[in-house]
């Protein structure tokens, strides 16, 4: 893939990019997580890997002016018009396409091509260790969710995924268990390790609030009459 091609659709990319947590830098991650894990994967068009990582979120824009569109499905198209009118073959272009439909987790809508794999293993791989955990921090802010509820004994609940939503319930829910998810070697290697970073936040997380809550309420309970 020559330099200048990587500059225009880098180029194309940044000019679609409105969100923080969706932001350039997830995506030059998404990239950095991709190329490794094409890495050791023989028969791989590591161009479209390379594309795909580089589109995957380029439907976000469209996707936070209208909530009621996914960004995969938007994005697909964006960037399936985008390589045809730079060039690009129908087959290159859509297998791009492919590849960014498929990237978000849906049960009806899973990867097939290899190509897809890796990018849906690089998104996801985002999510975990440190770097996931700030980013589920900073979502849960934009979105104005808690970093836990408190029970009626006035302590803070579990985050059981039957609860309403919050930090807590997005880690037990979602981000505990993300690895067992992916579908490569190399990404499933990487998240086994960034899974036992995120693991020990939380951990400490809970340990701490907890810790603070109950013993301002063995104080408290004496305190009130």
């Amino acid at each position: 893939m020559k330099r200048e091609e990587f500059q225009r659709i880098e180029s194309f990319m940044l000019k679609n990019m409105n969100d923080t947590v969706h932001d350039c830098l997830h995506v030059y991650r998404v990239l950095n997580y991709a190329i490794q894990i094409a890495d050791t994967i023989e028969k791989i068009d590591t161009e479209v890997v390379i594309i795909s990582a580089l589109l995957h979120d380029i439907g976000r824009v469209d996707e936070i002016r209208n909530p009621s569109l996914c960004h995969a499905k938007i994005g697909s198209k964006k960037a399936k018009e985008f390589l045809i009118n730079n060039g690009y073959s129908e087959g290159k272009a859509n297998h791009v396409a492919d590849c960014i439909l498929t990237h978000r987790y849906k049960k009806n809508l899973k990867p097939q091509t290899m190509e897809a794999k890796i990018i849906f293993d690089a998104d996801k791989l985002d999510l975990t260790g440190t770097v996931g955990t700030a980013r589920a921090i900073l979502f849960g802010g934009q979105i104005e969710e808690p970093l836990y509820l408190v029970g009626d004994d006035r302590l803070p609940t579990k985050g059981l995924p039957s609860e309403e939503a919050s930090l807590f319930r997005e880690y037990n829910r979602k981000l505990n268990k993300l690895f067992l998810k992916l579908n490569t070697e190399k990404a499933k290697e990487i998240g086994i390790e960034q899974q036992k970073t995120m693991d020990s936040y939380f951990m400490n997380l809970f340990k701490e609030v907890n810790r603070n809550y109950s013993n301002g309420k063995k104080l408290m309970d004496k305190i009130l009459e």
